[in-house]
C-alpha cells in the first residue's frame, strides 16, 4: 500500500497506541505481584539480540540462576509486540529504540531495561536505487516511489532523517510498504524506483544488477546509537530487581562471549536466525553494547522530534530504567 507520512499518519499512530494502553491497563492493574525466578522473553529473528542467543544457548541465563522461555515474534508487527508485552503475554521483549520512545511518548509505561547492539553497524544498509532510474543524490528521490520495510519504523525514520540532513523533502517522496524478502523481485519488475534495505538483501541486489548503491541512512549518526534493545514495563521492573539483574548480567556475559569467541558466535546467530552461510556473512557480527544509558537514545529522540513524531515532554532519561 503507497502512502504520504503526514501528520495524520502521526496521529494515528498515537491513536492505536493510546487505545491499546486503555484496553490493557485494567488488566495488567489487576495481575497480582508474583516472585519470578524466571521470565519469558519476546525476541525476533534479528543479528541485534546476539547477546540474548548467546545465552540461551550457552546457558548464561541458568548460570546466573534465571531460566528464560524465548516467545518468537517472528512476522508479528511491533505494535501488537508491545501490546502483548504490557499485557503480560511475556516480561521482556527485544525491541527497537524508536519503538520504545514512541510507546513510552503515547503514555505506555515502558522502560529500556538492557541494549541490544548500536551504531556503527557491520555490512551495508541503506539506500539501493533501481538501476535505470537515474537516480545520483539525495534531491532526485522526490517524487520516486521508495520501499521501506515498515512504516513508521526504525529505518523509515533513519531514511527521512538521512534525506532532511541532505536538504529534501522527506514527505515528498512516496513511500511504498513492501517486505524485505520482496523487494529484490518488486525492484526488479519496477514496481518502485529504491529501496531501504539491509544486508544480506542490499549486497545480493547490488551484485545482481538490480540497483546500485544511492546513500547511507546512518551516513552521519554518531557511534553508541542504540538499533536493538529490551524494554520492560516500569511495573515489572520495579518489581522484579534480582531477575533484571540476573537478565543484565547474562546479556552482558553473552557479550563478551561473542566478542570473545567469533565462530560460536556466528554459529549461533546462525542456528537462531536460520540464515544460509552466504547470507550470515553478508551480515556479519553485530556491534553488541548491552548497557543501556540515555545517551544510546538521545540521537532518535532529537530525530523523533524534527520529524513531529513526539508529543510529550519525556526525555531519554524518563525511558531508561536503572
Amino acid at each position: 500500500m503507497e502512502t504520504d507520512l503526514t501528520s495524520k499518519g502521526h496521529d494515528m499512530v498515537r491513536h492505536a497506541f493510546a487505545a491499546v494502553f486503555a484496553a490493557i491497563l485494567a488488566i495488567t492493574a489487576m495481575s497480582p505481584a508474583q516472585a519470578q525466578q524466571s521470565l519469558k522473553l519476546g525476541i525476533g529473528v534479528t543479528s541485534d539480540f546476539l547477546a540474548a542467543y548467546m545465552a540461551l544457548d550457552q546457558g548464561l541465563f541458568e548460570k546466573h540462576g534465571l531460566k528464560v522461555t524465548p516467545v518468537s515474534m517472528a512476522g508479528s508487527a511491533g505494535s501488537n509486540q508491545i501490546a502483548a508485552l504490557v499485557a503480560g503475554s511475556f516480561d521482556v521483549l527485544a525491541a527497537s529504540g524508536p519503538g520504545l520512545i514512541q510507546s513510552a511518548d503515547a503514555g505506555l509505561p515502558l522502560v529500556g531495561i538492557a541494549n541490544g547492539s548500536v551504531l556503527p553497524t557491520f555490512g551495508n544498509l541503506g539506500i539501493v536505487a533501481r538501476t535505470g532510474s537515474n537516480i545520483a543524490k539525495p534531491a532526485d528521490l522526490v517524487g520516486k516511489k521508495v520501499a521501506i520495510a515498515g512504516l513508521n519504523n526504525i529505518l523509515h525514520f533513519a531514511a527521512q532523517n538521512w534525506l532532511a540532513e541532505n536538504g529534501v523533502d522527506y514527505k515528498k517522496i512516496q513511500w511504498v510498504e513492501v517486505l524485505f524478502a520482496q523487494q529484490q523481485d518488486l525492484m526488479k519488475a519496477g514496481q518502485f524506483d529504491a529501496a531501504v534495505m539491509t544486508d544480506p538483501f542490499f549486497t545480493t541486489t547490488v551484485n545482481q544488477g538490480i540497483g546500485y548503491p544511492a546513500g547511507k541512512v546512518y551516513d552521519k549518526a554518531p557511534a553508541g546509537v542504540t538499533l536493538g534493545l529490551y524494554i520492560a514495563t516500569r511495573s515489572w521492573a520495579d518489581k522484579h530487581p534480582q531477575e533484571l539483574a540476573s537478565f543484565r548480567a547474562a546479556l552482558a556475559d553473552g557479550e563478551a562471549l561473542a566478542k570473545s569467541d567469533n565462530k560460536l558466535a556466528m554459529d549461533v546467530l546462525a542456528k537462531y536466525t536460520k540464515l544460509p552461510a552466504a547470507a550470515l556473512a553478508l551480515v556479519g557480527m553485530p556491534n553488541l553494547a548491552t548497557k543501556l544509558e540515555p545517551g544510546n537514545l538521545e540521537w532518535w529522540f532529537n530525530v523523533l522530534q524534527k520529524q513531529d513524531v513526539l508529543t510529550s515532554k519525556i526525555t531519554a532519561s524518563d525511558v531508561v530504567f536503572k
